[in-house]
């Protein structure tokens, strides 16, 4: 403790004022600035403003005079401040009496100067996990892509795992009850959950879920590597117009999927042509995605250099949920009183929205993703709040708990659809269509071959008989069970444009009632086909209306006796069960029993997918 006049204390301490005032040091966001007057008068001031460098000129002796303590302070009392909170420290005052208490002195302190920081840390940890949300689900539906492609267990394709999907399709769902081909029930679902979180949370779909935003922000990482400091930014007179092209995109596929019942937007869209990165025919997959490969490329290439590119100017998902944000419950609001304007929410958005100067985060752009509040230094300023509570103050949610609740919306969603039925992770196998339904080139969605897919599967879906099919590719009846792809490869053709397209034709053959053997692709050489006899016509008297009872084929009936009633052509039978014209006399039971056959199940069943395949039966 030191005891003596406080004039003369005051001035020892002249060159200890000189030196501390040249000292700068930084701390956290802010700037300590130690002044020379307030070092002479035993105040140190903490300015949290970011960047500031403002320093007091220091005040003449004249000036210190003035502003010598009054009253009956009068012994050494050592004085400091910390954020503008001044306390007396341990002495005695004039008459002799000890200082015992730490006692505040008033100084004016404001909401914003008394506010506590954020954790630093914790805000780390929260972005980090946000990301991983993102990269799990970009890593989960990418495999899912290419497991599509590859034919693994018959996995659902992009087209019935986009939400997109679902509007496409709705208008003809609500019209006809029906689904455009390829869309599923499933798109349908997801739809129903982005709206649902879109009503709660926004656009926190795109903020925390969306795998193709995930894509962007990779990208957009390395762009932050070129650009360390400040990113390039798009012009305010090209940027704000840019913004609207997206609702252009959502009315004009909307409208043409509902118009012309087709997936209009599919050849265009970037983020079928990723799924189609897999595909065992990467020249196909270009041939009929070429556009969408071309904008995918931009928006990758472009969110290097703007975050999230597609997501600003051209998803027509994002332009259908920022329609819905003005009914969201929960949104990101600013606290004013502790905000200190240093911007660094705004520097913080992937989307290039102001959210220093709002009360109220209400722009369409915002995708929620709570950046801004993992960025904001002064705890409680920037929060996601919905409705009031009977206190007056607003129910707020940390990121955390926000991504939790989306995840948990997902995540019952799915659940009760899947256990319902309604959701289907994989698509039907082909050995799973029903005989006797008219298979026509709108109804068939031709991609469903893989080269997975058998040729007796692939018969019995499309309705082409297995004798077409044998004389087309060149195979024998025991090479029906075999994979189309292994198949046909061995002979120099594709799956993908060879086998698909002569699919194409058998079913608009069979819609003109023409024969059921259409002629094969031009494009590529030909094996060598087994020798087909021309189609006979069905003999006088022969039935060929849908009154045909395939139950009348019994074991005792010769082969011709069938041929004649059922309608179907002589050489077919041969195909089929290799006999020859000789035996097409002999009674049906023994001769098929002989190959591992059955008249009740086998044969029965031959006969009524050709007859479906000749549109003989409803």
């Amino acid at each position: 403790m030191i005891v003596g006049d406080p004039d003369q204390a005051r001035e020892s301490r002249e060159p200890v004022a000189d030196a501390v005032v040249s000292i700068m040091t930084f701390v956290g966001e802010g700037v300590l600035h130690v002044s020379k007057e307030h070092a002479a008068g035993h105040h140190l001031k903490f300015d949290s403003t970011l960047g500031s460098d403002r320093r007091a000129a220091a005040p003449t002796r004249e000036q210190r005079e003035d502003e010598r303590p009054t009253g009956n302070q009068h012994g050494i009392h050592q004085m400091f401040t910390r954020q503008r909170h001044t306390y007396k420290g341990i002495g005695t005052n004039r008459g002799g009496s000890p200082v015992t208490s730490m006692e505040p002195v008033a100084t004016g302190v404001t909401p914003k100067e008394r506010a506590p920081k954020t954790d630093r840390s914790k805000q780390t940890r929260n972005r980090a996990v946000r990301l991983a949300v993102l990269t799990v689900g970009l890593a989960i539906i990418t495999l899912l892509g290419y497991g599509h492609q590859a034919g693994w267990g018959k996995v659902a394709g992009v087209d019935a795992l986009c939400p997109f999907g679902g509007i496409e399709t709705l208008w003809s769902l609500i019209i006809s009850a029906t689904f455009l081909q390829r869309v599923a029930a499933s798109s349908v679902v997801l739809l129903a959950i982005v709206v649902v979180i879109a009503v709660v949370f926004r656009r926190s779909f795109c903020g925390y879920i969306c795998p193709f935003g995930a894509l962007q922000e990779w990208f957009g990482k390395i762009g932050g590597l070129i650009w360390k400091k400040r990113r390039p930014e798009m012009p305010a007179w090209l940027d704000r117009p840019a913004r609207y092209l997206k609702y252009v995109v959502l009315v004009v596929f909307a409208a043409l999927s509902w118009t012309t019942a087709t997936l209009a937007i599919r050849p265009y869209d970037p983020w079928v042509a990723y799924m189609h990165l897999g595909s065992p025919s990467l020249a196909t997959a270009w041939a009929d995605f070429s556009i969408g490969f071309v904008v995918l490329a931009l928006a990758l290439a472009g969110s290097i250099v703007y975050d999230r590119f597609f997501c600003k100017y051209l998803c027509p998902m994002g332009a259908l949920l920022a329609i819905i944000t003005p009914l969201s419950v929960f949104k990101i609001r600013r606290n004013a009183d502790t905000c200190t304007s240093c911007k660094a929410c705004d520097k913080a958005c992937p989307m290039n929205v102001v959210v220093s100067t709002v009360e109220t985060v209400k722009s369409p752009e915002c995708i929620d993703c709570s950046l801004c509040v993992e960025a904001c230094p002064v705890k409680d300023t920037l929060e996601v709040t919905g409705p009031k509570k009977k206190d007056g103050k607003r129910v707020a949610l940390g990121t955390m708990a926000v991504l939790g609740s989306v995840i948990a919306i997902i995540a019952v969603g799915l659940a009760v659809s899947t256990a319902t039925g309604t959701f289907a992770w994989t698509l039907p196998t082909l050995a799973e269509a029903k005989p006797g339904t008219l298979v026509t080139p709108e109804t068939f969605d031709v991609e469903t071959i893989k080269g997975s897919t058998t040729f007796a599967e692939a018969s019995k879906a499309t309705g082409i008989p297995a004798s077409a099919w044998i004389a087309k590719w060149g195979i024998t009846e025991e090479q029906m069970g075999d994979k189309i792809g292994e198949a046909v490869g061995a002979n120099g053709f594709d799956v993908e444009t060879d086998v698909r397209e002569w699919v194409k034709q058998q079913l608009e053959a069979n819609m003109n009632g023409s024969s059921s053997t259409a002629p094969a692709p031009t494009s590529t050489p030909t094996p060598e086909p087994a020798a087909t006899a021309p189609a006979e016509t069905p003999a006088t008297g022969s039935s060929t209306t849908s009154s045909f009872d395939v139950d009348t084929i019994v074991g005792s009936m010769t082969f011709a006796d069938a041929a004649k009633k059922s309608g179907i052509p002589e050489s077919e039978w041969k195909a089929k069960f290799k006999i020859t014209g000789a035996q097409m006399n002999e009674k049906i039971g023994p001769t098929v029993k002989t190959k591992g056959l059955d008249v009740e199940t086998d044969v029965r069943t031959w006969v009524t997918e050709q007859l479906a395949a000749k549109r003989l039966l409803p």
